[in-house]
């Protein structure tokens, strides 16, 4: 796993590189599974890795995050540790 460090106010958390992206859309859960047809909880088993999304899903995800489907892969395999 690839830890990547962002300064934020407070104390530390880690938080996944998916989710990461997400933000920087500024989109929500709830709005990133609207456009994706799918229920938000999909969206947090993602960003917890209790489950992958299929590729259909990740094509889907670059389009609508205006990045490319390898940086979803490494998204989804890269935790980010954010300081709060």
């Amino acid at each position: 796993v690839l830890y990547i460090c962002e300064q934020k106010r407070g104390g530390w958390l880690m938080r996944n590189g998916l989710e990461s992206l997400r933000k920087e859309s500024k989109m929500s859960q709830f709005q990133l599974a609207r456009k994706l047809n799918i229920t938000p909880q999909s969206i947090h088993n993602w960003e917890t890795g209790k489950s992958k999304p299929n590729a259909e899903a990740i094509y889907k995800m670059s389009k609508i995050l205006g990045t490319s489907t390898d940086n979803i892969f490494l998204a989804l395999n890269t935790t980010k540790v954010v300081k709060e």
